[in-house]
């Protein structure tokens, strides 16, 4: 993967450089450029995670809520049904919430 990484990553600054050209195509070296650097992102995603397809069972993008106040929570129901029981989720102390069009990834 870091060839790769690499590959793009000199890519991104070839077309850098083609950029200070006053002759060149700028709007489709910049459609181009952005275009890598998403796929870098994705690759970060894909290392930092180990996400792969065979790893995604379904990714969820959350509906809009009954209003636009609203928040979605992840709570863990300690094996039971009763809600009293029930704890929201704390990432680094901190309650998780969720919007509409926000996105969960399940994995297998």
């Amino acid at each position: 993967m870091k060839d790769l990484k690499n590959h793009i990553e000199t890519i991104v600054q070839h077309i850098e450089k083609t950029l200070r050209q006053p002759n060149a195509d700028h709007l489709n070296l910049i459609t181009q450029k952005e275009a890598l650097l998403d796929i870098l992102f994705l690759i970060a995603l894909y290392e930092k995670y180990h996400l792969t397809r065979k790893d995604i069972d379904e990714i969820i993008s959350l509906p809009p809520t009954a209003t636009n106040s609203s928040e979605y929570r992840i709570v863990d129901d300690n094996d039971v049904d009763n809600r009293t029981y029930w704890r929201e989720l704390l990432i680094e102390e901190q309650t998780l919430r969720l919007q509409a069009k926000d996105i969960v990834i399940k994995r297998k």
